[in-house]
């Protein structure tokens, strides 16, 4: 599943613990500072002449990095972190799926802040992958 390998990286990429601080799906109440990683819709698969099957998959990603209540500083360097690190991958391996590259569709953005103040600063990708 794309979430899974995808928060896997990041967390790596910036230092947090999956489950704990990094999470797939869902941005939690708690604990203010965190991370969560979302599928998103991609650009459909890619198919070669002749081929019944797709031969990649371009899924879509968005990634979310929360502060503490007005610090705007802080998500955006773990975002700004996260983000140079994923454009840098290119034809790597994660788990057991072969991305050949991931595509920002704009640079990190704050989202506003949620309910509690606590500043989200987002971005979204496209990634070329091998179907899984």
């Amino acid at each position: 599943m794309t979430i899974v390998e995808l928060g896997t990286k990041v967390a790596a990429l910036i230092s947090y613990t999956e489950g704990t601080n990094m999470f797939l799906g869902t941005l939690p109440s708690t604990p203010d500072v965190c991370a969560a990683v979302y599928e998103t819709g991609g650009t459909g698969p890619t198919y070669a002449l002749g081929q019944a099957a797709p031969i990649f998959h371009n899924a879509g990603a968005q990634f979310v990095f929360r502060g503490t209540p007005n610090d705007y500083a802080g998500p955006r360097a773990v975002a700004k972190t996260a983000f140079d690190g994923l454009i840098a991958l290119q034809n790597v391996d994660l788990t057991s799926v072969r991305y050949y590259f991931f595509s920002p569709q704009q640079d990190p953005f704050p989202m506003g802040p949620d309910e509690n103040g606590r500043i989200r600063i987002a971005f979204n990708m496209l990634l070329m992958k091998d179907p899984s």
